[in-house]
């Protein structure tokens, strides 16, 4: 059976087993939009998730995955895909901007072939030094702040980070062009209906991080024109707060779920290989 129709498959048995309950998380955003993310103020900017506060939170979500028993549908559906893939080959995992690597520990107890996957995360150095430390027993997750120093990248993984990213367009391009990773998967990601726009994410009172509200159309047509083809999107058990936003044009869909969608894509010459 090709892998496509496989991972449909398996997905959804893999889902009933892990999700035992919904998950719903509420961002507020600040309601103003900003040309470029130099735009906003920067009294409103915080320095990142580059804090002892920060690591300590991720450090908890860490423990937490590894002790639970259901995961949310996108690390379901990663975790199927892993499995179909490290069954064919040894691969690699770049986590782009996974702090921590929390979401390493709710996928590591359910890997069929755990000899077969090596997974990265890249990101900023305070929270590496660290991740570095607390985790240096285990031979399978390694850390990095330079994406230069990976050896090999299969599948390109962000949860939650792509928005970060002004200039997404050309770090994805300069990462595939090195690498040429077989899959992009992109989870938690702020897009829909509406026009592209930037906007403030609060994350302490009135302070936070610019981040993209992607026009889903737009995004999907780019990752195409650099080789993909889409394996599949969804929608998330997650919704955003876009309640400051009161035109339709800045709200993820026409009835104001804001459901945060994910998305997976395969390299367009892995095509034969992978279905």
């Amino acid at each position: 059976m090709p892998i496509f129709d496989r991972l449909r498959e398996k997905v959804k048995i893999v889902y009933k087993k892990l999700n035992k309950k919904g998950l719903k998380r509420h961002n507020q955003f600040n309601g103003m939009v900003y040309a470029e993310f130099s735009d906003v103020p920067s009294e409103l900017i915080i320095n990142g998730y580059a804090s002892d506060k920060y690591a300590e939170y991720f450090f908890r979500r860490a423990e937490l995955y590894s002790k639970e028993t259901f995961q949310d549908i996108s690390i379901a559906k990663l975790i199927v895909l892993i499995n179909l893939l490290s069954s064919m080959s040894k691969i690699e995992v770049l986590d782009y901007g996974g702090s921590v690597g929390q979401v390493f520990w709710g996928v590591e107890k359910y890997l069929s072939s755990p000899n077969n996957v090596k997974w990265n995360v890249l990101d900023v150095a305070e929270l590496v030094s660290i991740a570095k430390e607390k985790y240096k027993s285990n031979s399978t997750l390694s850390f990095y702040t330079d994406v230069k120093k990976i050896n090999k990248i299969d599948i390109l993984f962000f949860r939650q980070a792509l928005q970060f990213f002004e200039n997404y367009q050309e770090a994805l391009k300069e990462t595939i062009n090195s690498f040429q990773p077989k899959v992009l998967y992109f989870c938690g990601v702020t897009a829909g209906q509406n026009k592209e726009y930037k906007t403030l994410l609060c994350m302490e009172g009135n302070k936070g991080l610019p981040v993209i509200i992607f026009n889903e159309e737009e995004l999907i047509e780019f990752v195409k024109s650099i080789g993909f083809i889409m394996l599949e999107k969804f929608n998330e058990n997650a919704r955003i707060d876009l309640s400051n936003f009161k035109s339709l044009d800045y709200q993820l869909d026409s009835n104001g779920d804001n459901f945060t969608k994910g998305y997976i894509f395969i390299r367009k010459d892995n095509r034969q290989d992978l279905l």
